[in-house]
């Protein structure tokens, strides 16, 4: 037989398969940060040294953004982006370096000190946005461009998102609203989601 399938554990086959790609996750890695004493990643699985995820305990004017996995990269970034900005535009403190060390101490026994350190999913990935937005908004000069903060409609959507991508697909993938599919987020009640405080 010539015929290139692929057979799943659950008896599915896929035909006309070109090639498999076995995919296991990936390494950080930072070959132009080797100089750096101590390193910022030493066995791949996360990056050592981080204070809110997002900056450098050792060298606060490095940072890294969008380390984090399961979760959404562009809201996030954005609200690092303006953390970023208004610390380096001396408009926003960091802590001091032991804080900071306590901090990313607190996340290790939260998270783990491997691969897990940087999964933030939900609805840890929304509580952190929503942290950095309210650290941001205290700066001196107030914000210059406003991230944004999940409200409980979109972190509703975020906590729904497998069940509503999965209506949408049984439905035909024809809905323009989410009311087609019949999600009403105007009455679900995520104030705990959103005002829970998170170590991240």
């Amino acid at each position: 037989m010539d015929e290139r399938a692929v057979r799943f554990e659950d008896g599915r086959i896929e035909k006309n398969i070109d090639a498999i790609v076995y995919c296991t996750g990936y390494l950080y890695s930072y070959p132009f940060l080797r100089s750096i004493t101590p390193p910022v990643v030493t066995d791949g699985r996360r990056v050592r040294d981080l204070y809110q995820q997002l900056f450098n305990i050792n060298y606060p004017t490095l940072a890294f953004i969008a380390l984090s996995q399961k979760s959404f990269p562009f809201p996030q970034s954005e609200a690092q982006g303006a953390a970023i900005a208004k610390v380096w535009a001396n408009k926003l403190s960091l802590p001091t370096k032991q804080e900071m060390q306590d901090s990313e101490r607190k996340q290790v026994e939260e998270l783990g000190d491997g691969a897990r350190f940087h999964v933030l999913g939900f609805p840890k990935d929304a509580r952190y946005i929503n942290e950095l937005y309210d650290w941001v908004k205290t700066a001196s000069d107030g914000f210059a461009k406003e991230p944004a903060r999940w409200g409980p409609e979109r972190i509703s959507l975020r906590e729904r998102y497998v069940e509503v991508r999965k209506k949408f697909v049984d439905t035909g993938g024809k809905a323009q609203t989410l009311e087609e599919l019949g999600f009403d987020f105007k009455t679900t009640s995520v104030g705990a989601i959103v005002d829970g405080k998170s170590s991240i």
